[in-house]
């Protein structure tokens, strides 16, 4: 029997850009082992997802990026770990408040910009200081095609960091990401 998920929000009309990269193995490791997780070992590297997402949620339109470490799971499909968020960021000051006050997720408030043409770029301004800079080579773009525009997505559970002032273990939510992607 198949239990349906309940999500606390479910957007549409996403503009996204996903990256994914490699991180020294060891030091995830050792970080997430207080977490009681661990994460994905992918050729000796761990895998680090930022994603950066410009929406509308209750007609406020923001952008939001976020930084985790994917998880390894069980041993029989270490692909279904899920991802722990190490930090994100939202454009509309309320609703990184929101997030860390009433879900104890690791929010901050700064100005993201996400720029889904040529040339596709994610950045995160805070205080007048560019904390992240990401830009797609002008040659990338030149010699890259587009692949299939089908029905893409990734589901699974989201852990936060544990509360070091109150020393509980941190929580963990359903996420699911949907749509046509390239």
């Amino acid at each position: 029997m198949s239990k349906r998920i309940r999500y606390i929000a479910e957007l549409a009309h996403v503009h996204e850009v996903s990256l994914l990269g490699a991180a020294d193995f060891a030091f995830w490791q050792n970080r997430l082992r207080a977490e009681e997780l661990a994460p994905v070992d992918r050729d000796g590297d761990a895998q680090i997802l930022i994603v950066a997402a410009t929406m509308r949620y209750m007609a406020v339109r923001f952008t939001e990026v976020s930084f985790s470490v994917l998880l390894s799971g069980e041993k029989a499909s270490p692909e279904d770990g899920g991802a722990f968020l190490v930090q994100a960021f939202n454009s509309f000051r309320p609703f990184a408040f929101f997030e860390r006050a009433l879900f104890a997720t690791p929010y901050q408030h700064a100005e993201c910009r996400l720029s889904v043409v040529a040339p596709i770029s994610v950045e995160i301004v805070q205080r007048g200081e560019t904390l992240f800079r990401a830009v797609m080579s002008q040659s990338v773009n030149a010699t890259a095609r587009p692949g299939p525009n089908d029905d893409n997505g990734w589901e699974g559970p989201v852990f936060l960091p544990r509360n070091k002032r109150r020393g509980t273990k941190g929580r963990m939510f359903f996420a699911r990401v949907r749509g046509r992607g390239r």
